[in-house]
């Protein structure tokens, strides 16, 4: 990338490029990430934007694979993961510093937007292999996922 397409990419890409401002390392050379700017406007859009595909993916999954635990199980774990990387954004978005543990943004989370801590840890919980989900625990968790979702994207869009 060139100094040109970065400043002229973050309005576009403010997820992305929070995330390689957090995160860069220069090996030799101008950084020229450290004195991007994002405009929260842009990052609030992109977040609303994912969370509704996000939301509207998992309807659709869900339609088609209901009777499928195994493959609702796998689509619940890889959107968990997902979903917490843009919420760490949404974060950003109401003024705090977000953390990087997943855990500790389920925490903030919970406080900012009030969303039922228990049900996503556990599925956090589930992915790491730390429990077991029956088939039943399964569905019940996506549809409860789904509705959680549903309410941080109301809350987003209003932000």
């Amino acid at each position: 990338m060139t100094e040109h397409y970065i400043n002229t990419s973050t309005d576009i890409f403010p997820v992305e490029f929070l995330d390689l401002k957090e995160n860069n390392r220069l090996l030799y050379g101008k950084d020229c990430l450290s004195g991007i700017q994002v405009d929260i406007r842009n990052l609030r859009f992109q977040c609303e934007q994912e969370l509704k595909i996000k939301l509207l993916n998992l309807r659709n999954l869900y339609i088609r694979l209901n009777k499928d635990a195994s493959a609702l199980r796998g689509i619940l774990f890889k959107n968990i993961t997902s979903v917490l990387h843009i919420a760490r954004n949404v974060l950003r978005i109401k003024g705090k510093t977000p953390a990087y543990k997943k855990e500790d943004i389920i925490k903030d989370l919970t406080q900012e937007f009030r969303i039922d801590a228990a049900l996503w840890s556990k599925i956090l919980a589930a992915k790491n292999k730390a429990i077991r989900l029956s088939n039943q625990e399964t569905e019940g968790l996506f549809e409860e996922f789904v509705k959680e979702l549903e309410m941080l994207v109301e809350a987003v869009d209003v932000l």
